[in-house]
């Protein structure tokens, strides 16, 4: 039986793990505990491993966890499912989430997946109001 050879990594691929690993370790060292968990503009499947990592962050921290919703434009539905799970494992630690100014499109979106309720993300609890700014007048919201 022949001996394999052990593959090396190029140059190139380690630089991008360890700017990876420094990205997440900055990450985690950023977030205080009392500071809003701010959501970027468009949350979705490229960034919902460093969404994760700040989530995480909120786990480990005491209290009520504030996130600030009043940027996001539109999210897709691998950044609402990660939410839901993290809401879910703050109700199992018997803690809550305090939504800072939800945008309309964060509550739109969130209402058409059917995940609003279990987000505890309501129209009422955004400072913006409950209008979907439908100009077209075709019943769509206008972040699609």
């Amino acid at each position: 039986m022949a001996a394999r050879k052990k593959r090396k990594s190029s140059p190139a691929k380690r630089k991008t793990v360890r700017k990876s690993a420094a990205r997440k370790s900055a990450a985690r060292k950023k977030r205080k505990s009392s500071d809003p968990l701010q959501l970027d503009t468009r949350p979705g499947i490229q960034a919902v491993s460093e969404l994760k990592l700040s989530l995480s962050a909120c786990l480990k921290a005491k209290g009520t966890v504030v996130v600030d919703g009043s940027a996001v434009e539109t999210i897709d539905t691998a950044a609402l499912q990660l939410l839901t799970a993290f809401m879910n494992r703050l109700r199992n630690q018997s803690r809550s989430v305090e939504w800072l100014n939800p945008s309309e499109a964060l509550l739109e979106l969130a209402h058409l997946a059917g995940l609003d309720v279990h987000l505890d993300i309501t129209p009422g609890s955004s400072e913006a109001g409950a209008s979907t700014n439908d100009e077209a007048g075709d019943g769509l919201c206008p972040v699609f």
